[in-house]
């Protein structure tokens, strides 16, 4: 999926196997009222797999009973400036030794399966 923004999950919580997250609701309104960040559509959400990969294990070391909440980000295609401004959001949270960022590459090797020409 293309997108030149970053897109946050509409999702309340992420399923897995293990139970679910929840998603931190406070950051992800906090994050799309700076106007840089967009809510995802449920087709998105459904469609995306490259961070969905890691939520059961994140479910499995954390447990869903601990106070640990996610948030999904997409990031897409940015200008450097757009790159610069959500950089800039997101260090707050960076600096934060209370949060754990987990980063993830959509890598379509299935391009011909698809498709799809680089």
């Amino acid at each position: 999926m293309y997108t030149t923004s970053c897109l946050i999950s509409n999702a309340n919580e992420i399923e897995t196997p293990f139970g679910n997250l929840p998603v931190n609701q406070e950051i992800r309104n906090h994050l799309l009222r700076t106007g840089k960040f967009e809510a995802t559509s449920k087709s998105i959400d459904e469609n995306e797999h490259s961070i969905e990969m890691h939520f059961p294990y994140i479910a499995k070391i954390f447990g869903t009973k601990s106070n640990i909440s996610v948030i999904p980000i997409i990031v897409g295609n940015l200008s450097s400036t757009s790159f610069e401004d959500c950089a800039n959001i997101l260090s707050v949270y960076l600096n934060d030794p209370g949060s754990l960022f987990i980063v993830s590459r959509y890598y379509f090797l299935c391009s011909t399966l698809f498709n799809v020409n680089f």
